[in-house]
């Protein structure tokens, strides 16, 4: 026997809709899709079976109803905290009205609703023990298709509230539409949340380099963000990446930090390279905490102020740097200093430096930033020698060592700019064509009126 199944409504398809049997039963999907369909309405189809051995009508009635959704933390609750249930749900049609949502905490969890939380603010609120009753009776003809509302509670855990999964029972969305109703649905289903113990959040602050003869050590403290109590643990030093100290931290209470502790490691920065310090606590793992993720502080340290060179074979026995060159005339002779150049925002070093004559690379770090655009001058001549910005505050430069010694001064400074005149605003220049040729005669016999004066 053949067979064709049809549907009389696009919302409603079958499969298959044709095939053939002998004496088996077959069996026919049918699917509703409500996505076109208007909530709170009744819709109705038919199916209808043809075979070469008759055919058969059925009827499918579909009352569409409101998608309602419940959002509850994704993460596992403590006790204490108070935390958001929000439910949200749209108006399905016109005059939509006398709406009640019922929704249910765990029970003998405490629960809080204020209309204010609601959106368009609850007309009435309840509470029944860990039952949340929010009502929005609707203006006079009832709120417009497409209407959105969120309605919130907060939820706190009870401290005697066990540990592990627990239920947001199914909660009810009654409302009337129009003059149809009252409709009672059951909504967003059975939702689950865990609740844990309170757990510990280890974190490095206030660290920090402690510079001394070109060397440094780091100090930090550890510090509990978290709910809860942490055990002793230990905090690691990094550099470029190599774990090379090791430091106990004692337990922490939550809000608790350590005083100020340091590495007892001296971490030499070579001279123009810089370093990647980290500093992370909990670095063995051995405290489960909330956040597991922001247990390390990172940053980049470069060389201490001043100026060196990284050749073995260049000895530099004195040296310094100033963000003032002006005030000491003695070191940075102006002399010979070129008209246009200017003291503002200048720079200055000096080095004493010894070694095989030849050029080497020099780098040289200020307390501040190096503006662009400035020459460089070694003094006394104030000769422009180059160079290369390499970082916020420094710069490198070569520099030859002739007779085994150098020892100049250097100004990196800008040069003034001539005052641009100022010509005011623009004015409209009127130019009175020439007169015709003759007009000329007749001006020149033209007596002149003299001018009264006063």
């Amino acid at each position: 026997m053949e067979w064709r199944v049809e549907a009389s409504e696009p919302w409603i398809t079958v499969d298959p809709s044709i095939d053939s049997t002998t004496t088996e039963a077959d069996a026919v999907d049918v699917t509703i899709d409500t996505s076109g369909l208007t909530a709170c309405n009744n819709y109705e189809g038919t199916i209808t079976v043809n075979s070469n051995g008759g055919a058969r009508v059925g009827t499918i009635s579909v009352h569409v109803i409101i998608e309602v959704t419940r959002v509850l933390p994704d993460y596992a609750v403590i006790k204490g905290p108070p935390f958001d249930v929000t439910i949200t749900f749209a108006a399905p049609d016109a005059d939509f009205h006398a709406i009640g949502l019922t929704d249910f905490a765990p029970n003998g969890w405490d629960v809080q609703v204020d209309p204010s939380w609601c959106t368009p603010n609850a007309d009435e609120v309840n509470v029944i023990d860990s039952k949340v009753e929010i009502m929005w009776y609707g203006p006079g003809t009832g709120y417009p298709a497409g209407t959105s509302f969120t309605a919130v509670y907060k939820v706190t855990v009870p401290n005697d509230a066990s540990l592990g999964e627990h239920t947001f029972a199914n909660g009810t969305l009654e409302y009337y539409c129009g003059t149809t109703g009252h409709e009672i649905e059951n909504i967003a289903g059975d939702s689950k949340i865990e609740v844990c113990v309170e757990k510990p959040d280890l974190v490095i602050t206030d660290k920090s380099e402690n510079w001394q003869d070109g060397n440094f050590t780091v100090s930090y403290k550890v510090c509990n963000i978290g709910a809860g109590n942490a055990d002793a643990s230990k905090a690691t030093l990094y550099v470029d990446g190599e774990d090379v100290e090791h430091q106990p931290t004692a337990g922490l209470t939550s809000g608790a930090c350590t005083n100020v502790m340091t590495f007892s490691t001296e971490v030499d920065c070579p001279c123009g390279e810089t370093l990647e310090i980290k500093v992370c606590g909990d670095n063995e793992d051995v405290v489960t905490e909330s956040d597991e993720t922001n247990n390390c502080e990172i940053n980049i340290v470069e060389p201490a102020t001043g100026v060196c060179c990284p050749d073995s074979d260049v000895t530099v026995s004195d040296q310094g740097v100033t963000d003032n060159p002006e005030s000491d005339p003695d070191t940075y002779d102006p002399t010979n200093m070129p008209p246009d150049v200017t003291w503002e925002n200048a720079k200055g070093f000096y080095l004493e430096t010894t070694g095989p004559d030849g050029c080497y690379e020099f780098f040289v770090r200020f307390e501040t930033p190096v503006e662009t655009g400035f020459t460089l001058h070694k003094l006394p001549a104030w000769a422009e020698v180059p160079y290369t910005i390499v970082g916020p505050n420094t710069i490198r430069v070569e520099l030859c060592i002739n007779g085994g010694v150098l020892d100049p001064a250097f100004v990196l400074a800008g040069v003034n700019h001539p005052p641009v005149a100022d010509a005011g605003p623009d004015q409209t220049v009127y130019v009175t064509p020439p007169l015709p040729q003759q007009w000329l005669p007749l001006m020149a016999l033209a007596p002149m009126t003299p001018m009264a004066t006063h």
